[in-house]
């Protein structure tokens, strides 16, 4: 029996990293909500439990598993098992990898293990990569800081004047998480950084308050396609008063359509409805149309049976040919086709319940109560956009982490 655990080990090791890559993709998605996500992390947190079980075997096994691949999902299960035990050899092992990774892949996964740790498990290692040499490390270990939210402290007032662009951007993602509205003044976007150095220190000064040319910015950003673009355009919308952000839209051209019909359901505008359903029409907005449609009213365009098939010819874009450069996946890839002809049968049977100067989220007026309840509650894309909306709307705040490890099934 003896000669099988190092296989069965292997295993738990390779289950770690397969549902962790699961978890990756599924904290932003618009399908999947806190009971999914429960349900992974509860796998992940079994497969773990076989690694620590078989102590140094196990150990061993993911060192060697992530040293075989250099993978983020292996990434992360022998950071787990290295910060957990303390073991300084793998510790070295996973920090130099990520000092090297040009991608910031496996930083991430790296930072995400450490919501498996306590923050005073964490926190005894965390001082040693902020003083490191390597921009990488020190931009690590202000990432797991943001994973914990400012209860591992960071010397921020220092790291926002680094020397190197990408950590004052990972500097001021912490700052605009944890609300240190006090150091805004030393977030200063520029445009000699990279785009996504930028875009960091853009958008952590509009969390914390900043609005003027910060929210200049991020309107200029959110035209175009991507997930930065998305993030761009919720907080946009979201940080900008009503008849600033219907200005900026209404002088928003045919070809940022895509960009109208998301922002309608930012906005929460029921007597943009009728423009939805006609925009569903269309197969390069329908989805988007769609989206918006369910966080104005909360429909499930899948349970009300309110959706179609996709067009036979409808090219989604992105692809896995390595010659094409469209290979990033479509943001929209698991959103619902609806069916117009039938959500606009519905929507006349519900409009009357809707306000037409009233503004919505997931079918109940916008309030503070109404956002604590989608984030506890709303698919992982709805609790996301309700984190943003409260801490908007209270600059100082801590943002609530919708990725957060999710340590029970919900009921």
């Amino acid at each position: 029996m003896a000669a099988h655990i190092p296989l069965m080990v292997e295993v738990h090791a390779e289950e770690v990293a397969i549902h962790w890559l699961r978890r990756d993709l599924a904290v932003d998605a618009p399908h999947y909500d806190r009971k999914f996500l429960s349900r992974l992390d509860e796998r992940i947190e079994a497969n773990l439990d076989g690694l620590r079980v078989a102590g140094a075997v196990g150990l061993e096994i993911a060192q060697a598993a992530f040293d075989a691949s250099q993978e983020p999902g292996e990434a992360f299960a022998l950071a787990v098992c290295a910060f957990e035990t303390g073991d300084e050899a793998a510790i070295a092992q996973v920090v130099d990898a990520v000092a090297i990774d040009g991608t910031g892949a496996l930083r991430r996964a790296v930072a995400s293990a450490s919501g498996w740790l306590t923050s005073e498990q964490m926190g005894a290692h965390v001082p040693a990569l902020l003083e490191d040499m390597r921009a990488t490390v020190r931009a690590l270990g202000l990432a797991i800081a943001s994973v914990h939210r400012g209860a591992i402290e960071a010397p921020l007032e220092t790291l926002l004047q680094d020397p190197v662009p990408m950590v004052r951007a990972q500097a001021a993602k912490l700052a605009g998480v944890t609300g240190r509205s006090d150091l805004v003044p030393l977030i200063r976007p520029s445009k000699e950084f990279a785009p996504e150095v930028a875009f960091e220190l853009i958008r952590a000064a509009v969390l914390l308050g900043e609005r003027g040319r910060p929210l200049d910015a991020l309107r200029s950003l959110a035209v175009g396609p991507g997930a930065r673009a998305r993030t761009a355009l919720e907080l946009a919308v979201l940080a900008s008063p009503m008849d600033v952000a219907q200005n900026w839209l209404a002088g928003l051209g045919f070809e940022e359509a895509e960009t109208v019909a998301l922002a309608i359901g930012l906005m929460g505008l029921p007597a943009q409805v009728p423009w939805l359903i006609e925009a569903m029409r269309d197969p390069k907005l329908a989805r988007r149309a769609g989206e918006s449609l369910s966080l104005i009213t909360g429909v499930d365009l899948a349970a009300l049976d309110l959706e179609g098939s996709a067009p036979e010819d409808f090219d989604e874009g992105p692809n896995d040919d390595p010659e094409d450069e469209m290979v990033a996946l479509d943001p929209d890839e698991d959103l619902p086709w609806p069916e117009p002809d039938l959500v606009a049968e519905w929507w006349a049977g519900e409009s009357g319940r809707y306000a037409a100067d009233g503004r919505y989220f997931l079918g109940q007026p916008v309030s503070e109560a109404g956002l604590g309840e989608a984030f506890a509650k709303g698919t992982q894309r709805h609790r996301r956009i309700a984190a943003l909306a409260q801490v908007l709307a209270k600059p100082g705040s801590v943002l609530p982490n919708w990725r957060a490890r999710e340590p029970l099934v919900l009921g």
